[in-house]
């Protein structure tokens, strides 16, 4: 999009997506909780079990392998 006609072009935009401007909504969410309004899904719900949500587990770095 060029920057001269950035706001008649998101106009038209969302006038072809049929959806509302979420901006305002959604300023200060986090990126999950932004998921979950936008979509209806939930991002950790898990797929295996069907009952319970993922975790972030940070890891302790890069594996370490050896060669040979």
């Amino acid at each position: 999009m060029a920057l001269g006609h950035v706001n008649e072009k998101t106009g038209l935009c969302l006038e072809l997506l049929q959806k509302e401007l979420y901006l305002p909504l959604l300023e200060g969410m986090s990126a999950i909780d932004t998921f979950r309004l936008v979509t209806g899904k939930d991002p950790l719900y898990c797929p295996f079990c069907k009952k319970g949500h993922m975790r972030y587990v940070p890891s302790t770095g890069p594996a370490k392998m050896e060669p040979g």
